[in-house]
């Protein structure tokens, strides 16, 4: 391996690593080269996924990263309506906030990313954008169960649970309520979306979820 790294030195003209008391680093030309090679990769197994197409035998891994909203029914349904007609595909689902995926994108950890209200990035193009719904979520015996619309007012007398910032739910309610008079005080805060729904479930609190992360207990 090291006498590889010097012979890349050599023919490219320049050092890739820098070493340090405990270990080596990337120089900004390793830096280059690296993402160069990723991209190559990244290329070589799309080139081999189209062989396999004209083949007719379709296989191969697909890196997902996703909101956990959609990770716990909306993802698996659609990725076994696949497998059904083709079997020979394997998927991968890391689930992460909005931040981590464009991040695992970006070092080409993940083929595809789905989420609600990604950042923009300069590196990233939108394959398809899908208007989605967001939603109060109370327990069906709450006061505020039957009503049709909810303002966030409303929700003001009743404890709730709120997303940490790593989550896309958390900078939507804080838009909302930049140019509002009041403010909200999470009994609890979390980056869990089912420990925000059991707490609702169980105490008159209100939570606020992405519908396709609420269907299953609708």
């Amino acid at each position: 391996m090291n006498r590889r790294i010097l012979d890349l030195k050599d023919e490219l003209g320049t050092t890739l690593f820098e070493r340090l008391p405990r270990g080596v680093r990337l120089t900004s030309a390793g830096e280059l080269f690296v993402d160069y090679v990723r991209r190559t990769i990244t290329e070589l197994d799309a080139v081999d996924s189209h062989i396999e197409h004209l083949r007719g035998l379709v296989r191969g891994e697909v890196r997902i990263a996703a909101a956990e909203s959609l990770a716990g029914d909306f993802l698996p349904r659609a990725i076994a309506k696949f497998n059904a007609e083709h079997p020979g595909v394997h998927f991968h689902i890391a689930v992460s906030g909005p931040e981590d995926m464009l991040a695992a994108l970006a070092r080409d950890e993940a083929d595809l990313i789905i989420g609600h209200d990604l950042p923009r990035h300069p590196s990233v193009s939108i394959l398809r954008s899908v208007p989605h719904p967001f939603c109060a979520v109370v327990a069906r015996d709450h006061p505020l169960a039957r009503r049709r619309s909810l303002k966030l007012r409303d929700c003001l007398a009743y404890p709730f649970a709120m997303a940490d910032r790593s989550l896309a739910g958390r900078a939507l309610i804080e838009r909302a309520l930049a140019n509002a008079s009041f403010c909200f005080e999470p009994a609890l805060e979390s980056n869990s979306i089912d420990a925000m729904k059991t707490y609702t479930r169980l105490s008159q609190a209100v939570c606020f979820q992405f519908r396709t992360g609420a269907m299953r207990d609708i």
